[in-house]
């Protein structure tokens, strides 16, 4: 048996609410309640809803089985109440326990028997079976809360402070220390106490630190404690380069990475990087650079900076300049662009998935194929709590993301008790009824596999690579799916073609009235199918008004068809590269209406087309065939387009073709249009900035596809204490409930000590991502300092538990 989570609940009855309602109060309690299934700090002693449905409302325990449970009531009303209590199984609610509440307050003890094998958080439905459901007003599970008596002072901080501080809790000492020479006459330090507690001085006093300081701290029942802070001098080993701009005319921020002590700028094309002063270097205080920052360097070449700490350890900073083309200042990574950005069904865009990966405090790392099983079980928990709008087993209600560490994924067998979600006959793991996801890969992340997203909107899939998967890469479908953006993913195997030409079947394929989808930024190879939007020509009830998709950025190589294939939709083919196409690229088919612009065709015969009727298809092309069965599109226009067949060398004829559809060479066919006047107008729908398509190729080929923007490299979560004489080191998340990813750049010891330095987990780890869960390393809530140690040196890093 674990240990007894306090979880108290006070009822005022009022209104006739839905469950639904119920839920929603509920997921908005202060903290101190226990949502999620994992533990809070306790901050108040009752959570107030409005009204107790017949329907009843559902509470989470956050210790896997309590070794008991223990209900307080108070019943004003005249009459009994009875009230019956269940919990959850796979399939159904069990009841277990009923009683009857008396008009006075009384304590009930609930036998837990049947509780006692659960694994794993589980929930119970409370629900009140009285004839006036209305007049209970308090219920409580678990003991009141009692004031605690903990007057600690749980973490301090200076501006400028080397580390963090030394807290010693028995001793109620605090030790800070600062770099030499640091003014410490009149600072405002931050500070966290324990929960209630109060301190004097208080938050955003200034104090004067040049002799030491008591701090009163006065506990939630009254009891005080006083602290003595001081502040030592020692002489700084910071040596960090922590803003660079080379020149004005850079393209974008300079991207800094500490670890290595590399720069990263970009500059125009053009530019003489032969004699530049940078405009502005910023090291760390007390520090000291060589060049001096005035001084004019030759950057066509790497260029090296050395910065001197004021201990006099010294540090080598590396400048690399790429120059790029100045179209680049417009590309945001950042946004998606077109229809995914924009407002739809109900959704206020653009689309953002699980939220910021630098700030997000709800990640799921998974560290290889050997974890596919938590990915599917995490995402099934997922399906009920967007369901039910609360938490539920191993997901939150709240956005998340998904990071799929470096490694190729196969999937695995089948997995009782998932459902539809994964699915090896087919290949295909189903993304359902849910939203606020973004799953990206770490490195190479290469999945032998596809996602099927359904009833679902705001997904994001990012730097991930597809190939040898059965079916599709993403399918994207159902009326309810929208908002969704397909952003830096490799679609198709890396050097041939598949020998079957139906599986794999679609890279990219948007269908059965999903809408409001961009596809940007990927690699399409050596596929068959690349990408359909709309699935079948009797679809039309559905998806007419729907499968509002973008097309942005792509590259499409060594491909055959569907670049792509348009039923029904309005689509935007916006600036894509196509490079050796097979067969066709753009196709306008049944009732399509497609607008092509500023997209680089090189040495594709046929780059784009608009299906008609047979007899006018015909009349058009002469002999040559549709691919799409002569079903008239609504439109297709064209514009800014460009091409270049010099790589070609057959040459076509009036027996193949009509000639004035031919080039001049007659090695490749025209941009076709049809019923331009009739094409949708994407402005109207969003803004953007189309590039000149002469750009397109070099700005494609050089980000086009996973692994080539590495999205995590100006990463540098705040739990990251760069140690010179020790690995790089970060924790994700931090704070932390359940699991903890632990990422070291080098193999070594880990240690994990409490703030008194007691020792209380500790194991030898590999370079890359481990991840443990807080109950194996018996971390309870509080403030820890985890340490990585190799034979060169160590790093150690604050880590915060939940």
């Amino acid at each position: 048996m674990r240990q007894i989570l306090l979880l108290i609940l006070l009822i005022t009855a009022h209104f006739n609410l839905a469950a639904q309602q119920i839920d929603e109060s509920f997921s908005s309690a202060p903290n101190g309640w226990e949502l999620n299934g994992v533990n809070t700090l306790v901050t108040s002693n009752y959570l107030q809803i409005s009204k107790l449905s017949e329907n009843g409302f559902v509470i989470t325990p956050a210790v896997l089985a309590p070794s008991n449970i223990t209900i307080h009531t108070i019943n004003s009303g005249t009459s009994n109440r009875s009230i019956k209590i269940f919990y959850e199984t796979e399939d159904a609610w069990v009841e277990f326990f009923q009683y009857t509440v008396t008009q006075n307050s009384e304590t009930v003890n609930v036998p837990i028997t049947e509780l006692a094998t659960i694994e794993g958080p589980f929930r119970l439905r409370i629900v009140n079976t009285g004839s006036n459901p209305y007049r209970i007003n308090r219920f409580i599970v678990g003991d009141p809360a009692t004031p605690s008596s903990e007057a600690d002072i749980i973490s301090f901080n200076l501006p400028g402070q080397m580390g963090d501080a030394e807290i010693d809790a028995d001793a109620a000492t605090i030790r800070v220390t600062v770099p030499t020479g640091t003014n410490v006459g009149a600072v405002t330090p931050e500070f966290s106490l324990s929960a209630g507690a109060s301190a004097s001085p208080g938050f955003g006093d200034v104090i004067n630190l040049t002799t030491p300081v008591q701090y009163e701290v006065t506990a939630q029942d009254g009891t005080g404690k006083t602290w003595n802070v001081e502040v030592t001098f020692k002489d700084s080993d910071e040596k960090e380069i922590t803003s660079f701009t080379l020149s004005t005319s850079q393209i974008g921020n300079s991207i800094i990475h500490r670890g290595n002590g590399l720069i990263k700028v970009n500059m125009p094309h053009g530019s003489d990087l032969s004699a530049i002063t940078p405009s502005q270097i910023t090291i760390s205080p007390s520090a000291a650079i060589s060049p001096e920052v005035n001084t004019a360097r030759d950057f066509s070449a790497d260029v090296t900076y050395e910065v001197t700490a004021q201990d006099g350890t010294k540090k080598i900073w590396t400048i690399q300049v790429t120059l790029v083309d100045p179209a680049l200042a417009a590309v945001d990574f950042s946004t998606p662009i077109g229809f995914a950005a924009i407002n739809g069904d109900g959704f206020t865009g653009p689309t953002t998935g699980g939220g910021n990966i630098k700030t997000s405090t709800n990640i799921l790392i998974i560290n290889g194929n050997d974890d596919f099983e938590e990915l599917v079980r995490h995402l099934y928990d997922r399906i009920r709590a967007y369901r039910n709008k609360a938490d539920f087993g191993r997901a939150k209600y709240a956005p998340l993301v998904v990071i799929m560490e470096e490694g190729v994924y196969t999937g695995t067998g089948s997995l009782s008790g998932t459902g539809s979600v994964w699915s090896p006959s087919t290949g295909m793991f189903s993304i359902e009824e849910q939203a606020d996801l973004t799953i990206i890969g770490r490195g190479d992340a290469v999945l032998k596999f596809g996602f099927n997203v359904k009833r679902s909107w705001n997904i994001i899939f990012r730097n991930l690579t597809f190939f040898d998967y059965y079916d599709d890469g993403i399918n994207i479908g159902g009326t309810e799916t929208h908002h969704v953006w397909v952003d830096h993913c490799t679609f198709g195997h890396p050097t041939t073609m598949p020998a079957n030409k139906d599986h794999p079947d679609g890279g990219v394929d948007i269908k059965d009235g999903a809408s409001y989808v961009t596809v940007s930024w990927c690699l399409f190879r050596n596929s068959w199918k690349t990408g359909l939007v709309g699935h079948s020509d009797s679809n039309e009830s559905t998806d007419t008004g729907r499968l509002k998709t973008t097309f942005y950025m792509n590259h499409y190589v060594n491909t055959n068809s569907r670049h792509p294939r348009v039923r029904f939709g309005e689509v935007h083919v916006l600036n894509n590269f196509y490079e050796g196409v097979l067969n066709y690229g753009i196709a306008a088919a049944f009732k399509a209406n497609v607008v092509a612009e500023g997209n680089f065709f090189l040495n594709t015969v046929w780059p784009m087309y608009a299906d008609r009727t047979s007899a006018d298809f015909k009349a058009v092309y002469g002999n040559w065939v549709s691919q799409t069965g002569y079903k008239a599109a609504t439109a297709l226009l064209q514009f800014n387009n460009l091409y270049d067949d010099s790589g070609l060398t057959r040459v076509y004829t009036s027996s193949n073709i009509n000639t004035n559809m031919l080039n001049p060479g007659h090695k490749s066919i025209k941009f076709d249009e049809l019923n331009p006047h009739l094409a949708f107008e994407p402005l109207v729908y969003y803004t953007y900035t189309p590039v000149d398509a002469a750009l397109v190729p070099d700005l494609v080929r050089t980000y086009a596809g996973a692994t080539k923007v590495d999205f995590f490299a100006d990463d540098i979560p705040s739990s990251v204490k760069p140690v010179t004489n020790g690995p790089e080191l970060s924790l994700l998340p931090n704070p932390v409930r359940e699991r903890l990813t632990i990422r070291s750049s080098a193999s070594g010891i880990l240690t994990i000590s409490d703030l008194s330095g007691r020792h209380v987990f500790s194991r030898t780890i590999s370079s890359g991502a481990t991840t443990f869960s807080t109950t194996e390393m018996n971390l309870k809530s509080g403030v820890y300092l985890v340490t990585v140690g190799t034979t060169t040196g160590q790093t150690t890093t604050k880590l915060i538990v939940q």
